[in-house]
C-alpha cells in the first residue's frame, strides 16, 4: 500500500482537506504549521504501521502546487531537508 508523489506519510490530500482545522492553525505550510503538520503525518504511520507500506516522504504544496517559497532556493532546500529528516524520525519512533 503506498500514497500518490503529493500524499506524505499514508496521509490523503483530502483527509487533510476534511480536517485541516484539527492540525494546527489549518495551513498546509511547514515554515508557519510545523507541529500541526508532523501530528498529521504521525497519525498516518499510526494508521498504517501494522501493514505492509512503501511511504512517500517528502512534501509538496497544497493540491500538489508548489510549497510555500522560503525566499532562496537555499532555504528551500534546507526546509524540504528538515522536513525529511522528521518525516524519517516519525517513522523510526511510529514503527
Amino acid at each position: 500500500m503506498g500514497t500518490s508523489h503529493h500524499e506524505p506519510m499514508q496521509r490523503s490530500q483530502q483527509e487533510w482537506l476534511r480536517n485541516r482545522q484539527n492540525y494546527g492553525n489549518g495551513e498546509w505550510n511547514y515554515i508557519t504549521n510545523k507541529s500541526g503538520i508532523q501530528q498529521f503525518f504521525k497519525e498516518g504511520i499510526e494508521h498504517t504501521k501494522n501493514y505492509e507500506s512503501l511511504i512517500t516522504i517528502g512534501m509538496r504544496g497544497d493540491d500538489d502546487k508548489p510549497m510555500v517559497d522560503a525566499g532562496s532556493i537555499e532555504a528551500n532546500f534546507n526546509i524540504l531537508e528538515g522536513i525529511i529528516a522528521d518525516q524519517r524520525k516519525i517513522i523510526q519512533r511510529v514503527t
